[in-house]
C-alpha cells in the first residue's frame, strides 16, 4: 500500500477501522486525560497508520481519528491500566501507542451515516475502505469554516 498525505498533512501508510466497547476500554476518559494512549496491538499495524475508532453504546458513532506513534509495546504503563477492564486487559500482550488527530462529535459519523457510505459490517478491527474514508474526509471538509470553532461535545450527557 502506498503512503498518502492526509488532509491534515500527516503521512499515513494505512487506515484502519476499530470498534471499541466502552466497557472494555474507557477510551473517552483516557483520551481526555492522556496525550498518548496504548491500544491492543493488531497485526499489520505500523507506525504512522491511522485508526478510526467507532465507539459502541452509549455512543454508537465514529468518534476518533488516531495516529499510531509506536508499535509492539510489551508493557502497558500503570497509569493506563485503570482505563481497561481487567478481564480484557489480561487477554492482551502487545500494545501500540496512539495520539488523537481528531475527535468527532457523536452525531456526525453515526452507524447510519457509515452504512450509507459503504460500511458493510462492524468488525473489531479491519482496513478502512476507501469509500468510507472518502466519505469521512469529504463530509468533514464540507463543514469546515475559515475559523476554528470549538465543538461542544455532549459526551458528559451521554456518559
Amino acid at each position: 500500500m502506498k503512503a498518502q498525505e492526509t488532509r491534515k498533512g500527516v503521512w499515513s501508510m494505512s487506515k484502519w477501522f476499530m470498534v471499541c466497547e466502552v466497557e472494555k476500554i474507557d477510551l473517552v476518559k483516557a483520551l481526555r486525560q492522556l496525550p498518548i494512549f496504548s491500544l491492543p496491538m493488531q497485526e499489520n499495524v505500523t507506525a504512522d497508520d491511522e485508526i478510526y475508532v467507532y465507539l459502541k453504546a452509549p455512543f454508537d458513532a465514529l468518534m476518533y481519528q488516531l495516529r499510531v506513534t509506536a508499535i509492539n509495546q510489551a508493557i502497558l504503563p500503570a497509569i493506563e491500566r485503570k482505563y481497561y477492564d481487567n478481564s480484557y486487559l489480561n487477554q492482551q500482550s502487545q500494545y501500540c501507542k496512539v495520539e488523537v488527530l481528531e475527535m468527532f462529535p457523536p452525531d456526525l459519523f453515526t452507524l447510519d451515516f457509515l452504512e450509507k457510505n459503504g460500511l458493510t459490517q462492524l468488525n473489531d478491527f479491519a482496513p478502512l475502505s476507501e469509500e468510507v474514508a472518502y466519505s469521512i474526509e469529504y463530509h468533514e471538509a464540507e463543514g469546515e469554516d475559515d475559523e476554528e470553532e470549538e465543538i461542544d461535545f455532549p459526551i458528559d450527557d451521554i456518559y
